[in-house]
């Protein structure tokens, strides 16, 4: 993991509205390899053992309809790992433990699986590549692609024991979100975000700061089966943007401003909504 593409924003926590609090817990933990870290009022944390801070929120504090299929809001959560060596750690224990793996794709930037959660919420963990190795255009975007992984490559790079658990420097990588206008989520990438297009195509867009191949991504695949996006509905809550530069925060506070998307104003943070009406939640790191 390079912490260059990472020096402005970072992904703080995502919040994902569940049906069945028990069983989504166990599967993050067992499963994708998260630790528990707080349990209260129908709510679990989720993250990492270096710190305290989550990375992944469960909620079921109302009774919620459970969705699956294709959706507005969340395609998929990406945590990214800082090493090749961990993804191999994740491989060998999916591999151990029997577990189906929808997926395992070479991004040109990055390796990465694939799976769903048991509410039908897509997860990635991947790992990049050095930087060196991403291809770029004439404009300085990242190419990607989606070749088939080389699993005994990432398999024979893991480390000697079995890795129960993400290391530490675990990070939300990115979001990809579904959206049935994604042109027009990408606009809100730009103009009120302040992202730059990495790549576009097939009705996806892969937007980013600091030359990454992508914080946040969107697509309009199956548009035509995606229901509204409802908040009494399972599926993605809140994403919370931590910002480490103070005049790109306030330029984008200030758009979102003049957007009518900011709904509060908290003391050490900016509440907003995206274009789907999940809520967004901005913070600026203090120096």
């Amino acid at each position: 993991m390079e912490k260059k593409f990472h020096h402005t924003l970072k992904m703080d926590n995502v919040t994902l509205r569940v049906k069945n609090l028990q069983k989504m817990s166990l599967f993050y933990q067992e499963i994708i390899g998260l630790t528990l870290l707080w349990e209260k009022d129908n709510q679990v944390a989720l993250g990492v053992t270096e710190n305290n801070q989550p990375l992944l929120i469960l909620d079921q504090t109302e009774e919620y309809h459970l969705l699956t299929g294709p959706r507005n809001g969340l395609y998929h959560i990406a945590f990214l790992l800082p090493s090749r060596a961990d993804l191999g750690d994740v491989l060998l224990r999916w591999l151990q433990d029997e577990i189906n793996i929808p997926g395992a794709s070479d991004h040109g930037y990055s390796e990465a699986l694939y799976i769903q959660d048991p509410e039908d919420n897509g997860v990635e963990i991947y790992a990049d590549k050095n930087s060196q190795e991403w291809n770029r255009d004439d404009h300085d975007r990242v190419i990607g692609v989606t070749d088939p992984m080389d699993a005994q490559g990432v398999f024979d790079a893991r480390h000697t024991d079995r890795q129960a658990k993400f290391p530490a420097g675990t990070i939300v990588g990115h979001l990809h979100m579904a959206h049935h206008d994604s042109q027009a989520y990408a606009q809100f990438l730009k103009e009120d975000l302040g992202m730059a297009l990495q790549t576009a195509m097939a009705g996806g867009y892969w937007m980013s700061y600091d030359r990454y191949h992508h914080h946040i991504a969107v697509n309009n695949w199956n548009a035509n089966h995606m229901p509204n996006y409802s908040n009494k509905a399972t599926g993605l809550a809140a994403y919370s943007l931590r910002y480490f530069d103070q005049k790109i925060y306030e330029q984008v506070v200030e758009s979102l401003d003049a957007s009518g998307r900011i709904t509060e104003r908290q003391e050490d943070a900016i509440v907003a909504k995206d274009p789907n009406g999940v809520e967004v939640k901005l913070l600026l790191e203090k120096k």
